[in-house]
């Protein structure tokens, strides 16, 4: 991941972190269902019809579809007595929250960034920027803290 452009050299790095794991079973479930779907279109077409093969692939393939879907990968991090959490969702893409509150939302993409404000407290006025950038085996996230001008 690059420098961030637009960040003050003052800005704090809160995490850097790349997860393999459930970015691997992200996509490990949805692949493991389009094999699952094939299988039972093919037990389908040798029996000419509703099979008992062929319907338990199926029902496993929407498991596995489903399962690959709902999966999120995040991080939590604290900051000055503040809980900033960024959340990768397969299918609503990003979220950047501050104290359990979305203050920023992203897309599904390969690299995203999102920025929020603390909005009370210590760090008020502190800008809080997530990085991410989605690859095929590994999904990396920096999250940064600027202060504000005091």
């Amino acid at each position: 991941m690059s420098a961030s452009p637009g960040l003050s050299a003052r800005a704090q790095v809160l995490l850097d972190a790349v997860e393999h794991r459930r970015r691997l079973l992200q996509h490990g479930l949805a692949l493991l269902g389009v094999v699952l779907l094939l299988a039972s279109g093919a037990a389908f077409l040798q029996t000419r019809g509703v099979s008992a093969t062929g319907s338990v692939a199926a029902v496993l393939a929407i498991v596995a579809i489903a399962s690959g879907l709902r999966m999120k990968i995040r991080w939590t991090v604290p900051y000055r007595g503040h809980e900033i959490r960024f959340e990768n969702h397969p299918i609503r893409g990003e979220a950047l929250l501050i104290d359990g509150v979305t203050c920023d939302r992203g897309r599904i993409g390969l690299w995203n960034r999102l920025q929020g404000v603390v909005p009370s407290g210590d760090g008020a006025g502190d800008l809080i920027t997530a990085e991410s950038e989605a690859g095929l085996f590994a999904f990396r996230c920096r999250i940064l803290a600027e202060p504000a001008p005091r």
